[in-house]
């Protein structure tokens, strides 16, 4: 008999045994009851094989999930919309936070009376903070946000309700720009400002802005029909545009204009500071106070030498104090200065 077939009668003997029956035959051979017990007593475990099969591909292998993954937290909402009541013709701001990582936003809405949502193409929809032109027409609709983390996980807040008071419901008028922004040129450390014009219904605007060699329009910042700009050496020949989206989500976008550095110089506390070859240098003084602070930065742009004779003749300036910036004195720069008493 081969090993697996008596493990078998063995096996088939314990079962007759239990019963009451002395011997069981297999294949002619008889086993009795006490050889099955004396057989399960004394077999080697070794005698007792085991085979395993090689998956297939028919197999399904279940793989485990990255440790990161399923330490990753979904993302959780710490603030939820809140409803908004503003006057026709304001901008109403709906607002969520949430916690989590890569964090994107898609603002939705839903017409009051209706059931489905869309998502929303007014020029801040993308942001933590929704600007919505109220109006009559909007009164009524309800806002809320899907907010997705870099693994794909979302989650979507509560919905949050506008309502609009006073004003009538505007007649429907076509978007189109009426004015362009117009180039801008300005001192460095001094502000300029773009401005676009623009007829349409619940409008809403964003600016954009390019740098001076070109490349992607991003963000600037801007949601007004006015944007404001510090001018700096490093923004000089910047472009800036504006897009304009109306209550339908219908866009057009600005012509460009950009933004230049004016030479001449600039005066900040009687100071004079000029760009000369790119260096930020004190130039001269045209105030009458005692003490005298140089800037650190001035536009943008670090302020390294005292020119010739910048103070001089200045008899009224008893001490001046300089910034750890300044790497060049003019010999000629405090010629003069006869109530001069100390430099820092």
């Amino acid at each position: 008999m081969s090993q697996w077939r008596k493990w078998i009668a063995i096996i088939l003997a314990a079962c007759v045994l239990a019963a009451g029956v002395a011997v069981a035959e297999m294949d002619g051979e008889s086993i009795e009851a006490e050889d099955v017990v004396e057989a399960v007593v004394e077999a080697p475990a070794e005698d007792v094989e085991f085979e395993l099969e090689d998956a297939t591909e028919d197999d399904e292998i279940v793989e485990a999930e990255p440790q990161e993954a399923l330490d990753a937290e979904a993302p959780a909402i710490t603030t939820q919309p809140a409803d908004v009541t503003a006057e026709a013709g304001e901008i109403a701001k709906f607002t969520v936070a949430a916690t989590g990582t890569g964090l994107t936003y898609q603002w939705e809405y839903q017409p009051a009376g209706k059931s489905s949502w869309s998502a929303s193409a007014l020029s801040t929809a993308n942001r933590a903070t929704l600007h919505v032109p109220a109006n009559k027409g909007r009164s009524g609709m309800k806002f809320r946000c899907r907010i997705t983390d870099a693994n794909g996980a979302s989650v979507v807040s509560d919905a949050a309700t506008l309502t609009t008071t006073g004003g009538d419901t505007p007649t429907p008028v076509t978007l189109a720009i009426t004015k362009q922004p117009e180039d801008q040129s300005g001192a460095l450390g001094s502000t300029v400002t773009f401005t676009v014009e623009a007829t349409g219904n619940g409008l809403s605007y964003s600016w954009e802005t390019q740098h001076a060699s070109g490349g992607d329009w991003v963000a600037a910042g801007g949601y007004a029909a006015k944007f404001s700009v510090t001018v700096t050496s490093a923004g000089d020949g910047s472009k800036y545009r504006c897009v304009v989206t109306d209550e339908n989500g219908a866009k057009v976008t600005s012509d460009a204009a950009t933004m230049t550095v004016s030479t001449g110089p600039i005066v900040q506390d009687g100071v004079i500071y000029e760009l000369l070859n790119g260096i930020m240098t004190v130039t001269g003084y045209q105030g009458s106070a005692s003490a005298v602070t140089v800037r650190e930065t001035v536009g943008g742009e670090t302020v390294t030498v005292i020119a010739e004779n910048a103070f001089a003749g200045k008899t009224s300036i008893t001490t001046i104090d300089l910034p750890d910036t300044i790497v060049s004195i003019a010999d000629s720069a405090f010629d003069g200065c006869t109530a001069l008493k100390s430099v820092n």
